[in-house]
């Protein structure tokens, strides 16, 4: 009996307290829900009764204790653009229209902060043609819901101000959820802005400033030459920058060590397309800007001391050579110079200067020169430290599957580049003998449908015939960068000289050799293999000779002009004046002789091709 009448007791007292409104509370939450607001973004605040429907109830929103929006019956209240009066804690109060209920909901804290100015960083800042570089927006301090649009600076014109227009990247309507956006095929200097937004409408960040990449190379629309030409300069020493390309109107700037850019009139002086810096110039990075181009950038360090290192301003192309000197101030001779990289002493009998031969990406780096003013003097002077950038242009590799054909079958060429990246498009050429030039030289013909390149990285010839060579480049970015062309490779057609067959006659130890020749339609039927308009005949008529003998390659077909080649296991080729001497269309061998592919080749033609073996 007692304990029905204590759970009836209970029973009512939570009744009574649902029907007052005091054991359920109302839920106020904010959408977007996110901890970290900003000025001039919106918000919509959302008070949910928990109970029957919304609209048996009116609502009245507070923030700090204080109502400002009473008795409404809609359950959302949509703010104004947020200013920073408007944080606090904010609580919503639901009052049923029809009951005695009132409910009070939970409190939530909103935080309102100043328009976020982004920050945009390269990577790499300094550029080789060809590099991917990589953009990164940061949003500070950090909050969530973010997507982020991205934009090529342009100059702007007319140049009354170094202000740039914004142009949206390939892709960037409707932004990135990542933070981050690759440029491939970066080939020249460029500005990049960032910024981003959130939210329903869009609450846009204000842009990043501009941040350049940085390339050496030039750019034949726009290019920088500084003289004098090197990039380390005395103090006391008045420059010239001049503008060229297609333009009449340009602007120098400069970059500091911050990243803040000025144009020429801040320490020099525009005529024309020149800009000429007084004393007073300092050390940056330097571009010119056309309407809507930017030049190569040049990293110029203005030295009060008594010693300068000389370098080029531009890039030194893989393979070329270079020489740095080390300049005294008073133009006197400097005694027991040396030279550094990446603080490191070069090994260098010359002493004066440094030639590098050949230079290779390995010694691109930061380069010094320390010396004395007199041979016994204890003094020594230390000039700054440059950059040496090496342009290295990626050298694809070309194969060909299958390298030997029957008349009429498909070839498949594939075009590496390597290490491999992305965004290329690949371009395929025939090789056209070239007899005018260079004994090993070829002029390259676009294939079909080749102008515009291809996506895939293989290209299929149908139906091939005759020998032949071919060669491709890939290029990507805009404006287009390309690689070198790749090393000719052969696709090679035996015509009559099909297969070499080597029997061990049992219990002798000797070796026999027999060649077959198969010759089932004439010489000068194409499906044969052998290319009318030149062939190749192979005198004594085998494969496989002795190293004692000589061979009379003889060319024939439809030219009065011939070269016979030679591939080797490598495939490095040579002509005939390396291992015979030719006369007329007959290249007759010495003993340099070795085992190779043979050919002809005319004016536009090649040969059918022999598999020789020098036994």
């Amino acid at each position: 009996m007692g304990h029905t009448l204590f759970g009836a007791l209970g029973l009512f007292s939570l009744n009574i307290l649902l029907y007052c409104g005091h054991a359920q509370d109302a839920l106020l939450h904010i959408e977007p829900n996110w901890s970290l607001l900003f000025i001039g973004e919106k918000v919509t605040f959302i008070c949910d009764s928990r109970e029957g429907n919304d609209t048996d109830w009116n609502y009245s929103f507070s923030r700090n204790d204080h109502f400002f929006t009473t008795n409404g019956t809609e359950n959302r209240y949509k703010s104004s653009s947020l200013t920073r009066g408007d944080s606090g804690e904010y609580q919503c109060v639901a009052d049923h229209k029809i009951r005695p209920v009132t409910r009070e909901s939970n409190k939530v804290s909103l935080t309102v902060s100043d328009v976020p100015r982004l920050v945009l960083t390269v990577s790499p800042s300094w550029t080789s043609p060809g590099d991917s570089v990589t953009l990164t927006c940061s949003v500070g301090p950090p909050s969530p819901g973010w997507r982020f649009f991205w934009y090529k600076a342009v100059p702007e014109q007319p140049f009354i101000s170094y202000y740039y227009t914004d142009e949206l990247l390939a892709g960037g309507t409707t932004g990135t959820e990542q933070d981050s956006y690759i440029l491939h095929g970066q080939t020249h200097t460029a500005g990049y802005v960032c910024r981003a937004g959130r939210g329903d409408p869009v609450f846009y960040t204000q842009y990043s400033d501009v941040k350049f990449v940085w390339s050496g190379g030039v750019n034949p629309a726009a290019s920088l030459t500084v003289s004098p030409h090197r990039l380390q300069h005395f103090s006391t020493e008045s420059l010239s920058l001049i503008c060229e390309g297609n333009s009449t109107e340009w602007r120098v700037m400069r970059a500091d060590e911050k990243g803040s850019v000025f144009p020429c009139y801040i320490r020099g002086e525009m005529t024309g397309s020149t800009c000429n810096t007084d004393a007073t110039a300092s050390s940056g990075v330097y571009w010119c800007e056309s309407g809507t181009q930017i030049s190569n950038a040049a990293n110029i360090t203005i030295h009060s001391g008594d010693v300068i290192l000389v370098s080029p301003v531009r890039p030194v192309t893989e393979g070329h050579s270079v020489t740095l000197g080390c300049k005294l101030r008073t133009e006197k001779l400097l005694y027991n110079v040396d030279f550094y990289k990446n603080d490191k002493l070069i090994p260098n009998p010359a002493r004066g200067e440094l030639l590098i031969s050949a230079v290779t990406k390995s010694d691109e780096g930061f380069y010094k020169c320390r010396g004395r003013k007199s041979p016994q003097g204890l003094e020594t002077l230390t000039s700054a430290e440059s950059w040496l950038s090496v342009k290295y242009v990626p050298r694809p590799v070309l194969t060909v599957s299958p390298s030997w054909t029957s008349p009429g079958d498909s070839v498949t060429l594939t075009c590496s580049v390597g290490p491999p990246s992305a965004g290329w498009r690949f371009f395929w050429y025939k090789a056209v003998p070239d007899l005018s030039r260079y004994y090993t030289y070829y002029t390259y013909e676009l294939l079909a449908g080749g102008t515009t390149g291809t996506e895939q990285d293989s290209y299929i010839l149908h139906g091939q015939t005759h020998t032949a060579g071919y060669v491709c480049r890939a290029g990507r970015g805009d404006p287009v960068f390309y690689t070198q062309f790749s090393r000719v490779k052969f696709v090679w057609s035996g015509g009559e000289f099909v297969q070499t067959f080597i029997f061990l006659h049992k219990g002798i130890n000797v070796l026999f050799v027999l060649t077959l020749f198969v010759l089932c339609v004439s010489p000068n039927d194409v499906s044969s293999g052998v290319n009318p308009a030149a062939s190749l005949t192979v005198s004594p008529h085998r494969l496989q000779h002795f190293s004692t003998e000589s061979l009379s390659l003889i060319c024939e077909g439809n030219s009065t002009e011939w070269r016979v080649k030679k591939a080797d296991e490598d495939g490095k080729r040579s002509s005939c004046s390396k291992w015979g001497a030719m006369n007329g269309s007959t290249c007759n061998t010495d003993i340099r002789a070795s085992s190779g592919v043979y050919w002809c080749e005319s004016v536009t033609q090649s040969s059918n091709a022999a598999n020789i073996t020098i036994h």
